[in-house]
């Protein structure tokens, strides 16, 4: 069973079913940062499928496996930090 990475929210329907409402990324054109940690990751993810668990170089595996984690890692906080902005300023209570 493959398990994805998923951001967004679990609702019951009526039908008492589990329904995933995905929360869309949008890239700002000029955020090259965001493309390039988009572009690493989604090609890590087609090293992971291709990866040979059986082979005997276990230190190759090793480093592999640690650049696919790294480059999935940089875009979890990139998208998450566009759908929940850390930096949010909040709106002082008055007095």
């Amino acid at each position: 069973m493959q398990r994805k990475c998923f951001f967004g929210t679990v609702i019951i329907n009526e039908n008492g079913k589990k329904e995933y409402i995905w929360q869309r990324v949008t890239i700002k054109k000029d955020d090259t940062g965001a493309k390039e940690a988009l572009a690493l990751a989604q090609e890590a993810m087609k090293r992971y499928r291709e990866i040979d668990f059986e082979c005997s170089d276990r230190e190759q595996l090793e480093l592999e496996l640690q650049e696919i984690v790294y480059h999935t890692i940089i875009w979890n906080l990139i998208s998450r930090e566009v759908i929940v902005p850390l930096n949010r300023t909040r709106k002082k209570k008055k007095v």
